[in-house]
């Protein structure tokens, strides 16, 4: 939906705590039909991602993701 924020996040684990660490890696708030989010980095394959997707007018979506 317009106006929605998408935020994008390396998410590591931190077995001291055994909680993810998460790191900002990119966001975008023009957002229209296409979900397209430029990255401060590459990302090697295997590393795990998760992404916020917020609206103030519908339901947050969270999910988080490995690259291939």
């Amino acid at each position: 939906a317009p106006n929605a924020t998408v935020k994008v996040y390396k998410s590591e684990m931190d077995y001291t705590t055994w909680k993810p660490v998460l790191t900002p890696i990119g966001e975008d708030t023009n957002i229209s039909r296409l979900l397209i989010v430029s990255l401060n980095e590459t990302l090697p394959k295997g590393t795990k991602v998760f992404i916020e997707v917020t609206h103030p007018d519908y339901l947050s979506y969270k999910s988080t993701i490995t690259v291939e």
